[in-house]
């Protein structure tokens, strides 16, 4: 099973238990959890498969006994060796919470910061797409050297100038063979 479709169990149980008023909170929390928990220097540890699953629990317990339901999350995936997965829960959460309350997460990648106008402007227009309103977070990537690279959900949308000559480079390999010229 992948990943996505494992994190996104585990979001959509946890969703079960939120009550509805408290989704936003347990979603910010859950998020702020995963960041500390995969970046240095809590990362390394946490995710170190050297570490005693019993230890790991026993250190999350504490760190999150004001959290109870990410520690209980943080120790169910601990127990279940799947460590790794907690930043793809949170952000499966996200989404889950999001569709529950009838909107959508859009992941937006661009060369170069937008500004708030643009923001707006990019969100509405994917909102008016998705016939539903959309909540988008921007990131910026200068890897892309140009264009927008829109994620929602299954559907991946790519107009960057990487994207562009990554497929004119397959195009270019499909039309010529090995040993033609």
């Amino acid at each position: 099973m992948r990943p996505e479709a494992v994190a996104r169990r585990y979001a959509l149980a946890l969703l079960e238990t939120v009550p509805e008023e408290a989704g936003a909170e347990v979603d910010g929390r859950l998020a702020e959890a995963a960041d500390t928990l995969l970046a240095p220097p809590v990362g390394p540890w946490f995710l170190h498969p050297g570490v005693a699953p019993g230890d790991k629990v026993q250190a999350m317990s504490r760190v999150f006994q004001d959290d109870p339901p990410v520690a209980h999350l943080v120790g169910v995936l601990i127990r279940h060796r799947r460590e790794r997965l907690v930043g793809l829960v949170a952000r499966q959460f996200h989404a889950a919470r999001l569709e529950r309350d009838g909107r959508m997460a859009a992941e937006v990648r661009t060369a170069a910061g937008l500004d708030s106008t643009w923001q707006r402007r990019v969100a509405d227009g994917l909102s008016r797409y998705a016939g539903r309103t959309v909540e988008a977070a921007f990131q910026v990537a200068p890897e892309l050297l140009g264009g927008i690279e829109v994620r929602m959900g299954d559907w991946l949308w790519d107009g960057t100038i990487t994207g562009r000559l990554q497929r004119l480079a397959r195009e270019l390999k499909d039309e010529v063979k090995p040993g033609e010229s």
